[in-house]
C-alpha cells in the first residue's frame, strides 16, 4: 500500500478528537501502539490482515477476537474501520500523527537527548527545566547514548537541534582560528 499521509492525518484527527472528548486519549493511544506492535511483530498476522483474498469480515472478526478484551472500544472501532476501508497499512502513520496531535492538545514538546555516556537523572532534569523555560511549555525528553559523540550533548526537538557536542565545539573553534587575523 502507498503511504497516504493526508489520509493518516484525517484518521488520526478524528481518533484523537473522539478519544479526547471521551477522556480516554492516553489509554486509546496506548492501545493503538500495542496493536501496532502486535501486528508488526507477528509477520503471519500482518500477512493475513493485508491479504486481499481474505474477506474483510473474517479479518474484522480476527481483530475483534485478538483485541476486544485488551483494547478500548474506540481503538477497536478504528481498527475495524481501517480493515473495512483496506487502510490498515496506514496504522503506523496514524499512530505517529495521533501522538503528535495529543502532544499539541496537551502542550507538550518531545525531544531526544544524545550523549556519549548515560546522563545522570539530576542533570537531565535541569536540562528539561531549561528547555521548558526556553520553549514556554512542557518538554518530555528521551535519552540515547551515541558512541559517535566524543563528548557533550545534542538535543533534537521537532525541527530544532541544539548541538553542544565536543565535535561542534571543535568545529567552531577551528572556524574562529581560520578567520582570525594575525597582526
Amino acid at each position: 500500500m502507498i503511504a497516504d499521509p493526508a489520509a493518516a492525518r484525517r484518521y488520526a484527527q478524528a481518533f484523537v478528537t473522539l478519544a479526547h472528548q471521551q477522556e480516554v486519549l492516553d489509554a486509546a493511544l496506548a492501545d493503538l501502539a500495542a496493536m501496532q506492535q502486535v501486528i508488526g511483530s507477528q509477520p503471519g498476522l500482518a500477512r493475513v490482515l493485508a491479504n486481499p483474498e481474505i474477506p474483510v469480515e473474517e479479518k474484522r472478526q480476527l481483530v475483534g477476537r485478538l483485541f476486544e478484551t485488551r483494547a478500548a472500544p474506540l481503538t477497536l472501532r478504528l481498527m475495524q474501520l481501517l480493515l473495512a476501508k483496506r487502510r490498515l497499512g496506514l496504522l503506523p502513520l496514524i499512530l505517529i500523527e495521533a501522538q503528535n496531535l495529543r502532544d499539541a492538545v496537551e502542550g507538550v514538546t518531545r525531544g531526544v537527548v544524545r550523549t556519549a555516556r548515560p546522563l545522570p537523572a539530576a542533570l537531565l532534569a535541569r536540562l528539561r527545566e531549561r528547555l521548558e523555560a526556553q520553549v514556554g511549555h512542557r518538554v518530555l525528553l528521551t535519552t540515547a547514548v551515541d558512541p559517535a559523540l566524543l563528548g557533550g550533548i545534542t538535543v533534537q526537538m521537532d525541527n530544532t537541534v541544539f548541538d553542544g557536542s565536543l565535535r561542534r565545539g571543535l568545529e567552531t573553534l577551528r572556524e574562529r582560528l581560520t578567520t582570525l587575523k594575525l597582526s
